[in-house]
């Protein structure tokens, strides 16, 4: 073998061991020491802030079905929370105006998704009920 042979043989060796040395880390890298997937942080767009609390920036995201305005809160952990209240209030207002009881599957809560099938079910048997 050639001098030029194993000069290729040696760069794509050490290429293919890059490659899926990126690949583990980027699996089993983003670990923190429990083990367990970092959270990733939420990036929440600029826009005006004028609420007096935390309480009424979340009011306004669930009355206007927007979890952006979330980013108005002070506390990271309390933007968080309202952010996913806000996302599964418009999976339950969803699934009750289409009547797909499914879709409350998408929420993380065991008793709001219970919640959210038995208000399903009630609009199906009321419509069902006035049909007549």
């Amino acid at each position: 073998m050639s001098k030029i042979s194993l000069v290729l043989i040696g760069v794509i060796l050490l290429v293919t061991i890059g490659v899926f040395g990126f690949f583990f880390y980027s699996i089993l890298g983003n670990k923190d020491s429990k083990g367990i997937g970092m959270k990733q942080e939420i990036i929440y767009p600029k826009m005006e802030c004028d609420f007096e609390s935390d309480s009424q920036a979340m009011s306004s995201a669930l009355e206007k079905d927007d979890s952006k305005i979330c980013g108005c809160s002070k506390d990271e952990s309390f933007k968080n929370m309202c952010v996913m209240t806000v996302q599964e209030s418009v999976i339950y207002k969803k699934a009750v105006m289409e009547s797909k009881s499914e879709l409350c599957d998408q929420i993380k809560n065991k008793e709001k998704i219970m919640i959210c099938k038995d208000a399903v079910q009630g609009k199906i048997d009321f419509m069902k009920k006035n049909e007549k």
